[in-house]
Order: C-alpha cells, then structure tokens, then sequence
C-alpha cells in the first residue's frame, strides 16, 4: 500500500506556526524544569530531504518536535512484578508487556522502542501511543507533544519508515536518544495531521475486518 498526497487545503494554518507553538511550550517547560534541555541537534541539510513536501509542511528533527520524558521510566524485574497485583499496563520495547499495581502515567504519550531485534526486523510496530494510566520501563522512550494529533502522526509515521541509518548494533539493536533526536519528520498542519491519521485509522480497521 502506499499513498499520494492530495490537494493541501490553503485554508489549513501552516506547520511552521505549529512548530512555534511547540518551540514555545518546550522552553516553558524546561523553564519549570519538568524537562531537561535538550542537547543541539543537527541542522537539516537539503541532501537529507528524502522528497519533497507542499510549501505549508516542514521538515523537523523529532527532537525539536517532542518533549521527552526518558527521565521518568523505572524499570522493575519480573520477580518483583510478580509480587505485585496485575492493574495497571506496564509498557516495554515491544508494548504492553505485563500489568503492575502502580503507574508513572495517566495521559497519552508516544512511546518508541529503544531496543530489541524489532528495531530492525519490524515485525510489530516499534511506535505507539499509550492511554490510560500506566507504567513504562527503560526500553521504551517516553515522548509527548502539543496535542493526541501528532503523537498519532509521529507515530504512524515511524512505524511506515525505515530507520536502519539511526540504529546501533545488530546482535543488539538500539535506537539510543541522540539517534532517535536526529530522526526526520515531514510535518503537515495540524489539520492535515488529523485527516491522516483518521484516513489510516479507516484504512486499519477494514484490513483488520477482512482479516477475520
């Protein structure tokens, strides 16, 4: 399956204003140290652009398009979580891996697979969006952004993405925080986001449906 891209509506409020607000909101949390500040990241040359976009999208790092939240994960074994009730999700590289008594979390966030063979073999998507309240371990990165929209973009678009040039190892792949900062992004309005997502969302259901 892949796709074209249709008329850009003009109407549409362009992502450099989005990336703006994101920029904004970044420094304000790291303001109110709730973030650290990130390391630089690269600049985007014109050789990086893998194809070209309509004049309202943007092309970004993540690392400028997230806030990340890597300092929040706790991992714990599997022996103590086997001490534990079985309530709320506990997320690793791979998903949903267990249920724990406890959460760290109770708001949408993107988590992307830090390590594991799937970062190279992608056999199940390496990018999600978790809801609810739940826990998250150290082989996940915690990633947030200015709204649900484009958690879900990101994540859509990471899962359809080869990311081989930002992976360490082969007997034991990782996608260490530098790496993943330096990965591009195609960025539509927010609005365009949305119709995206909703498109793939109709687009996974019926392949769900036909399926069973």
């Amino acid at each position: 399956m892949h796709g074209k891209l249709v008329k850009q509506d003009p109407n549409d409020e362009p992502a450099s204003v989005l990336l703006e607000k994101i920029k904004a909101e970044k420094a304000e949390l790291v303001k109110e140290k709730k973030i650290k500040k990130s390391k630089p990241i690269p600049p985007i040359t014109d050789e990086e652009k893998p194809f070209d976009i309509p004049d309202s999208w943007e092309w970004v790092r993540l690392g400028d398009y997230t806030f990340n939240y890597d300092g929040k994960r706790i991992p714990v074994s599997v022996a103590e979580r086997r001490k534990r009730k079985k309530i709320y999700d506990y997320y690793g590289a791979s998903g949903k891996i267990d249920k724990i008594d406890n959460f760290l979390f109770s708001k949408p966030l993107l988590l992307i697979s830090e390590d594991g063979a799937n970062l190279l073999a992608r056999s199940k998507p390496i990018a999600f969006v978790a809801y609810g309240k739940y826990w998250v371990n150290n082989h996940a990165h915690i990633m947030d952004s200015i709204n649900i929209d484009v958690l879900k973009f990101i994540a859509n678009y990471i899962n359809a993405t080869k990311l081989d040039q930002y992976i360490t190892g082969t007997a034991q792949p990782k996608l260490n925080q530098q790496n993943l900062n330096k990965i591009l992004i195609p960025v539509p309005p927010v609005n365009e986001q949305k119709r995206i997502n909703d498109q793939l969302f109709k687009i996974s259901q019926f392949l769900e449906g036909a399926s069973k």
